[in-house]
């Protein structure tokens, strides 16, 4: 077993914990920006098709 006092010899330990996880979250990570691109395209769109000014969205204090 490593030596815990070792840095290098530990974080191999938790490299190879985690190493199962890695494909996993890879993935979620990619499905994640999937969405995140799809919804600021799904934005853009509503814009162009009904654009509204600027003081619809933060109006002026009287």
């Amino acid at each position: 077993f490593a030596d815990l006092n070792d840095d290098a010899n530990l974080a191999d330990m938790a490299g190879g914990l985690i190493a199962p996880a890695r494909s996993v979250l890879g993935v979620a990570a990619i499905l994640c920006g999937l969405v995140m691109l799809g919804w600021m395209v799904v934005m853009i769109a509503q814009y162009i098709a009904h654009p509204l000014p600027l003081s619809a969205v933060m109006p002026p204090r009287p």
